[in-house]
């Protein structure tokens, strides 16, 4: 059966529609290509001791979508990222202010960069697709049709311990954060056994964080199980650490669990450093209490020291109340400590006040 030329047109244009759309480059060029594995880009980027640079679009997980960077003088800031550093220059990106309407689905895909030199890939970056690139005068291979389970295989490979030599590991923890950033759900099946593995305790503990900080309720509960099945004090207290990095609304009641009724100080005081962070000002005074509470000095300081990462309206009158009042002097010293280092007048009487006595 012939096809009319007016299906032909409408089947052109769903290909097309398909096809991931270029990012925005200034200040060079991008070369489309259409392959649908990313080691055969790699191969027929042929050996060169000019840098390539490869990229390609996937959908990104929900969340914090603000992949980018920002350039400022104190006067001018710049959004966007510059490929390679130019020689004797100041490093402002060569980026136009966007003059077009505003992309409402912007920021919704992950963009993933290969600098690929000598026939191998050498670099690996991330950013969000509504980050403008400075290409400083390179081409970008645009790779259209690569689908999430491709990008995942290839990311995947780079985490294998047994390519870790030199370069290959911090290739690797990018990898980890590029798969953690993709909405397709085999992401989380590879986060889940770089967690579980114990052949390489860095990348385990980069998966951790990554799962935590990116994969939301399934992440959540892969890091509160595992807190749960660790025996081992020091890794039990990375994991919590990595905990204070979900959005999830359960990540709460589990830190404040554990700082409660951990059998471990160091333990407890992870906790309830991530409670403080994470509650803010509406767990201030919970934090407090448990802190003057614990016989732990340990606990005490961290408690306070999560109180002092808070905006400076909590944060500072906090401190000072607990610099003129705690009854347990590592909670005095800390909270003095923090002062110190505050750029508020607040702080700076109060810090006045002591000396003057």
């Amino acid at each position: 059966m012939k096809r009319s030329l007016a299906t032909t047109l409408m089947l052109g244009v769903a290909a097309l529609a398909a096809q991931s759309p270029a990012p925005n480059v200034q200040n060079g060029r991008v070369d489309s290509r259409q392959t649908t594995s990313i080691d055969a880009a790699i191969r027929a980027a042929g050996v060169s001791s000019e840098p390539t640079w490869i990229g390609w679009r996937e959908p990104m997980v929900d969340g914090d979508r603000h992949v980018c960077s920002t350039w400022s003088d104190g006067d001018t800031t710049i959004r966007g990222i510059v490929l390679e550093p130019r020689p004797f220059n100041d490093g402002r990106p060569q980026i136009a202010a966007s003059t077009g309407p505003a992309q409402l689905e912007a920021g919704t895909s992950v963009i993933v960069l290969l600098r690929v030199i000598d026939g191998r890939m050498e670099r690996l970056r991330t950013i969000s697709d509504d980050c403008p690139i400075d290409a400083n005068g390179r081409t970008i291979t645009w790779l259209a049709d690569i689908t999430a389970s491709e990008s995942l295989r290839y990311l995947g490979a780079l985490t294998q311990p047994t390519t870790l030599t030199g370069d290959a590991r911090r290739q690797a923890q990018s990898a980890i954060t590029a798969i953690a950033q993709h909405r397709d759900a085999g992401a989380d099946a590879l986060l889940d056994r770089l967690m579980a593995s114990g052949a390489d305790t860095d990348l385990r503990d980069n998966a951790t964080r990554a799962l935590a900080a990116y994969r939301g309720h399934h992440g959540f509960e892969q890091v509160s199980q595992a807190i749960a099945d660790e025996h081992n004090v020091q890794a039990r207290q990375r994991l919590v650490s990595a905990l204070r990095q979900s959005s999830d609304p359960a990540a709460v009641q589990t830190l404040l669990t554990i700082a409660q009724s951990d059998a471990n100080e160091h333990v407890r005081a992870e906790a309830i450093f991530g409670y403080a962070v994470l509650t803010g000002a509406p767990g201030v005074p919970r934090v407090i209490d448990l802190a003057n509470k614990d016989a732990s000095a340990d606990v005490q300081r961290r408690a306070v020291s999560g109180v002092s990462r808070l905006p400076a309206d909590v944060s500072v009158p906090a401190l000072l109340s607990v610099a003129r009042s705690s009854a347990t002097f590592a909670m005095r010293k800390e909270a003095v400590a923090a002062l110190s280092r505050a750029n508020d007048p607040r702080a700076t009487a109060y810090l006045e006040e002591i000396v003057a006595k």
